[in-house]
């Protein structure tokens, strides 16, 4: 991650906890269901697709551990594609294969997109020098 541990901000350091956490949990729970299923029926074109997706998505939260932002990105976008093959692939009920899909790893994306905006502009004011002025400075003076 990008130096949140030294901006003392504890909202943020929760933030990205949950964000890894809910990343780790769900993209273990969607692999783990993913290869049990592939397990049982025979391969087609898109349980091959779906084990794709969940291995990147994966990969996508393993990043966002150490890379937020792009992590983050990677995450929503593979998240909307997962979650558009589902609706395109779904017999019944899209609505509810959008968001078991694609639904969880766009949240964490966000999580992680937002994480990293905060541990930005909170370090930011600490990496910049004083730029403050005294009125005596000013160019153009009398």
């Amino acid at each position: 991650m990008e130096n949140i541990g030294n901006t003392g901000d504890k909202l943020t350091l929760r933030l990205r906890d949950v964000a890894r956490t809910l990343g780790s949990m769900i993209s273990v729970l969607w692999l783990l269901a993913g290869v049990g299923y592939a397990t049982l029926d025979p391969w087609t074109w898109e349980s091959e697709l779906v084990i794709v997706f969940l291995f990147f998505l994966a990969l996508s939260v393993g990043i966002a551990w150490w890379k937020a932002k792009v992590g983050g990105i990677m995450l929503i976008v593979l998240s909307v594609a997962f979650s558009t093959f589902a609706c395109i692939e779904a017999i019944h009920n899209h609505v509810l294969a959008v968001f078991l899909s694609g639904g969880p790893f766009l949240m964490v994306g966000i999580l992680f997109l937002v994480t990293w905006q905060r541990a930005n502009k909170i370090s930011l004011p600490d990496a910049m020098p004083n730029t403050t002025s005294t009125g005596s400075d000013v160019q153009g003076g009398a």
